[in-house]
């Protein structure tokens, strides 16, 4: 069996890339990616283990390959139709990174009703001053929408503050943490039942923009509003136009548009927006969890194998 991995680093340890080498008869290839196709033969590979190499090569040169692992939860960077039809599975990193995301949505959450911003200002200006006016996260309406490993995770969490919960998504999902379910169409009328919404679903053709100005005029006024998918599900002018009509009481963003965020852009010095840079989902467990991940799909696909 040969296996490339083909990523901007290497993320497994000496250890772990020794587990990989382990598996019967493994052939282990690395091509960190320095914004060039690799500089060997790719028609032999079995097993791609990949961030982003199809940006470099076509995904037709791979003759033998049957089986993708993404390192990331999302497709985007992947040519999906085509490897359907050449019969490729893809599997995604989906479960590794929304405890992290999960948590950071929270952080957010947090750090918006409890004015974090106050208590930093008057520490820098040594000012022993009371704010009397902080919000509680209790009692407060959650719209998580997009109800996967990291709507679930963020529902989880919410929970324990004694929040209600609604999710949405194209197909009904069943979870102890949520107290109402609806099909995403009907985001225009019941969007307006949230005080923070979050948005945790991948970027297609359809989702593409769905936080429009029809959407975001719908939602409350002082609600939060929170990104952590893909910065192509909004609409951005539209939503710094709604910003400076102090629509929001906060406005968390890890992802934007266009990444990274340039320095001409009004969202940098907007009062109330809390922006990072794509970072939600880093923390010290990921690449142990990414690791395990890996590491028993291609377990599988190695026994699986052997046996044809």
């Amino acid at each position: 069996m040969k296996v490339l991995y083909s990523a901007s680093r290497m993320v497994f340890n000496e250890e772990q890339v020794k587990k990989i080498k382990s598996l019967a008869n493994t052939e282990f290839l690395v091509h960190i990616d320095e914004g060039k196709a690799p500089g060997f033969p790719v028609d032999d590979i079995d097993y791609l283990i990949n961030s982003s190499i199809f940006k470099h090569i076509e995904i037709d040169e791979f003759k033998s390959l049957k089986q993708i692992q993404l390192l990331s939860a999302g497709l985007n960077k992947t040519p999906v139709e085509r490897a359907n039809e050449l019969n490729i599975e893809i599997k995604r990193a989906a479960d590794v990174y929304s405890i992290p995301i999960a948590e950071f949505v929270i952080m957010r959450t947090l750090q918006i009703y409890k004015d974090a911003r106050y208590f930093e200002r008057i520490q820098k200006e040594k000012t022993w001053e009371k704010k009397r006016s902080l919000i509680e996260l209790c009692g407060k309406t959650v719209g998580i929408v997009g109800f996967g490993s990291i709507g679930k995770e963020t529902a989880k969490r919410f929970s324990a503050f004694d929040t209600t919960i609604i999710g949405f998504g194209r197909s009904e999902k069943k979870s102890v943490y949520l107290d109402k379910f609806y099909n995403i169409k009907e985001i225009k009328e019941k969007i307006g039942e949230c005080d923070i919404v979050v948005a945790s679903l991948p970027h297609t053709d359809e989702t593409h923009k769905m936080f429009n100005k029809d959407v975001f005029g719908a939602m409350k006024d002082d609600s939060i509003f929170i990104n952590v998918a893909r910065g192509k599900l909004v609409d951005e002018e539209e939503l710094i136009r709604q910003i400076e009509k102090n629509k929001f009481l906060g406005v968390a963003l890890d992802v934007t548009y266009n990444e990274p965020l340039t320095r001409r852009s009004e969202l940098w010095s907007l009062k109330n927006v809390y922006l990072s840079p794509h970072n939600s989902f880093t923390s010290s467990r990921i690449y142990t969890r990414l690791f395990e991940c890996v590491y028993k799909n291609l377990t599988e696909f190695s026994e699986k194998n052997s046996k044809q």
